[in-house]
Formats: C-alpha cells, structure tokens, sequence
C-alpha cells in the first residue's frame, strides 16, 4: 500500500482522529484539571466524586491514561492502514477501537480509584 492510499484509509481517519482528540483532552485535563467536583468538566463519576482527593487523582490519572490511549489508537490506526481490507470493515474496525479505549480509559481509571479510596 502506497502513501496515497494509507492517507485515504477510513482505519487511519477514523483511529487516528479520534486518538488525537483523546491525547488533546488528556493534555487539557492534566494542565488545566477541573480544581473543584462540578457538572460540565472533568473525569465525572461517582467514584471520582466522592472525595476532594479522589476527583483531584481521578482528573490526573484519567488525563494521563486519555494520552496513553488516544497515542496508541494513532499508532494503530497508522499501522492498520497498511492492511487492505474493505471500507466497511475498516469503519467497524475503527469504531471497536475507539469503544475499546473509551472503555479501557473508565475501567483503569474506575479500577485505580477503587484501589486507594
């Protein structure tokens, strides 16, 4: 598979995007947290907003872990670009991914709050 056709791959686009709006939100997250329990911004579950001390370690841990995955999601996206598939399946399997780091992100986050609170 040439350049042109990795550039066109729907596995890159969709993958690759959305991992950089993760890694945009983790970076946002870890520099500018949310200093108080709110509504509208923020790592927000019930875990998280328990304590003062949780939802200061929720925002940290989940910014870090968005950046870690949103990272991997590029990496992977780029990667599977090289694999000629159809668009279809190459759509299917962007969104698995997304859903699968989404899902990685609350259940490491929700796991490590668990463990010290």
């Amino acid at each position: 598979m040439d350049l042109e056709n990795l550039l066109n791959s729907e596995i890159t686009f969709i993958a690759g995007l959305v991992g950089i709006i993760f890694v945009l939100a983790g970076i946002i997250t870890y520099y500018f947290p949310p200093k108080e329990i709110n509504a509208l911004y923020g790592y927000r579950t019930s875990k998280s907003m328990k304590s003062h001390e949780s939802w200061v370690f929720a925002q940290t841990y989940s910014a870090v872990k968005m950046m870690q995955y949103g990272s991997g999601l590029v990496i992977v996206g780029i990667v599977a670009g090289f694999i000629k598939t159809s668009e279809n399946i190459e759509v299917i399997a962007g969104l698995i991914l997304i859903l699968t780091c989404a899902l990685l992100v609350y259940y490491k986050v929700e796991n490590e709050l668990s463990k010290r609170f």
